[in-house]
């Protein structure tokens, strides 16, 4: 089977690790965006990133020269939707204690929750936790402590890390929810990727249903995996990784580069070349 790019009127994209490092564009990165748009493709970022707004991220994008002025959301623009979803209609405004960027304290006041800092002594509904740079061992202890004496405890995002600079893993909201539940075996929820309230929110941005868009992303676990629960069909780009034997994380067709795709889209455009032509190839099922 080959994967006809051209049939899809969206195209959603990763962000951290697939479009940039965050620091510089990958290479292809604004080439293929340019492909896109002149093919009148519908670009959408969709991204775990708990630092950055959908807006503020075109904005840096734009900024280091990325071509297409695709739409953006972010974790950070539908958590504070997430845990005023959570409270319910009648828990009123609710109260949601923040550990993270300034921003996503922001978005839930926008949603019209109270937010508190980390270390207000009064007790939350529900502790929410995000990348942060100024997390220590004090913001671990505190964050500990809240989950423990009972308030809700949801996380921006599961990852781990995310690619940067040269290839140097960045730690990620993961990495601080390990740290939580190495302490105390707690239940959590997740807000991003693969859950569907991101995929969902692109979906709306792009105006297409789930059969009209791809996911293309460097993740099997968070964006592939995602694409998939959601109906959406995916292009994983593996920067020459191999693919795992991964059942339900399996992509509907792998390149090795951003450029890659884009010769392919240009190809197919032209009436030559396939995802089994050139150097993608369609992911078994």
């Amino acid at each position: 089977m080959d994967m006809r790019l051209h049939d899809y009127t969206a195209y959603l994209f990763d962000l951290d690790g697939t479009l940039w490092t965050g620091s510089e564009l990958y290479a292809g990165a604004s080439n293929l965006m340019q492909c896109l748009a002149e093919a009148g493709k519908r670009c959408v970022i969709v991204s775990n990133n708990s630092v950055l707004t959908g807006d503020r991220a075109r904005a840096v994008l734009a900024e280091r020269g990325l071509a297409g002025e695709p739409l953006a959301v972010t974790v950070t623009d539908v958590a504070g939707e997430y845990v005023a979803r959570l409270l319910g209609a009648d828990a009123g405004r609710g109260r949601v204690r923040v550990a993270g960027a300034p921003l996503l304290h922001r978005q839930c006041r926008l949603a019209g929750l109270e937010t508190v800092d980390l270390w207000e002594p009064e007790q939350a509904d529900v502790v929410l936790l995000g990348l942060h740079d100024s997390f220590t061992y004090q913001s671990l202890e505190r964050l500990v402590a809240c989950v423990e004496q009972g308030e809700r405890f949801v996380v921006t995002n599961e990852d781990p890390w995310h690619p940067g600079p040269e290839g140097a893993k960045v730690p990620e909201t993961g990495a601080l929810l390990a740290g939580v539940r190495a302490i105390c075996q707690c239940e959590y929820r997740a807000v991003g990727k693969p859950g569907r309230l991101l995929f969902d929110r692109a979906l709306e941005l792009a105006g297409v249903a789930a059969s009209d868009a791809v996911m293309v992303g460097d993740s099997l676990d968070t964006d592939v995996t995602g694409a998939r629960r959601a109906g959406i069909d995916s292009v994983w780009i593996s920067f020459a990784r191999p693919l795992p034997d991964c059942d339900d994380r399996s992509p509907t067709a792998v390149y090795e580069s951003l450029s890659e795709l884009a010769a392919d889209l240009r190809a197919q455009s032209r009436g030559a070349g396939s995802a089994t032509s050139r150097g993608g190839r369609v992911a078994s099922r």
